[in-house]
């Protein structure tokens, strides 16, 4: 049978990193992301692992820091657009990190809408398999008297 007690509740909550750890595992993920939208033609880093190291990392950083202040500002269009808006947004800041990172190359709009849903698909995939690396989980004891 549980052997636990009826008044006790476990929680579990997880511990976030500090920002540097997330800006540099969130830019390992962006790595993988930039890589697969370069094989899928999307972008050309011209098959240097330092473009996309510096472009994963910076887009990182751009994303953690610009993106929720641009997604405050832009927030009436991505309601009008039930969210499509986003994308917009994603897109600006790949823009944004492909104009600062030199041979970090864009074909145009759409194919920077095809890059930022193949980044964003590769961070979702992979956060959520190594979650618990990133963000240590912790169970709490609740005790009620």
């Amino acid at each position: 049978m549980n052997d636990r007690p009826l008044n006790t509740i476990y929680v579990e909550t997880r511990q976030r990193p500090p920002f540097w750890i997330r800006v540099l595992v969130t830019g390992v993920f962006n790595l993988v992301g930039l890589m697969l939208a370069g094989w899928l033609g999307l972008i050309d880093y011209n098959d240097e692992f330092q473009v996309l190291l510096v472009g994963g990392l910076l887009l990182a950083l751009i994303n953690m820091v610009l993106r929720p202040v641009l997604m405050l500002l832009s927030l009436p269009f991505i309601i009008v657009t039930f969210g499509f808006f986003i994308l917009v947004v994603s897109a600006f800041t790949l823009w944004l990190t492909a104009e600062i990172v030199p041979d970090l190359d864009l074909f145009g709009f759409w194919k920077t809408i095809g890059a930022v849903i193949v980044v964003s698909i590769a961070n979702f995939a992979l956060g959520g398999i190594f979650r618990d690396f990133t963000e240590r989980p912790k169970t709490e004891r609740i005790d009620f008297r």
